[in-house]
């Protein structure tokens, strides 16, 4: 006796919808940071460094790409870029001459203030369908930490 299939169609799988959803917000919130000229991986490397200033934790590549998981290589050269357009600034640091300390320009900070702004209101009108937005994102979180 065959196993009936659990789907239907590919759209019941909660996978499936999940990359369509998300492919979708990627598409909108891609489109709103061109406006701001910068990409959602600039602005999470912005977000990220801002979050460890706010700490007064010490930032550097290999942290800012630990703590926002981008690519090590992917943030260095979203960090020159980045520097180039005068968001961070870099220097030495004291005491490992390998790395260099990252922080956030006034340019920076005030974009990111800029950024969270935009994501607030795509996020809004994105999830505005969904009934118990803070259920929601729990249920988010919770599968994030599995």
């Amino acid at each position: 006796m065959a196993k009936k299939k659990k789907y239907e169609v590919s759209e019941d799988s909660p996978g499936v919808l999940l990359w369509l959803i998300s492919h979708n917000w990627q598409k909108t919130i891609t489109q709103k940071f061109e406006e701001l000229n910068l990409t959602y991986t600039q602005y999470l490397l912005l977000n990220g460094l801002h979050e460890l200033q706010s700490k007064q934790e010490e930032a550097t590549q290999t942290i800012l790409s630990s703590h926002t998981g981008v690519d090590v290589m992917m943030t260095s050269q979203l960090l020159r870029k980045l520097e180039s357009k005068g968001y961070v600034k870099r220097k030495n640091h004291e005491v490992d001459s390998r790395a260099k300390k990252i922080s956030l320009t006034k340019k920076g900070t005030d974009s990111v203030q800029e950024c969270l702004k935009v994501l607030e209101e795509v996020d809004s009108n994105f999830f505005s369908s969904v009934k118990d937005l803070d259920k929601f994102t729990s249920s988010l979180k919770s599968i994030q930490e599995n």
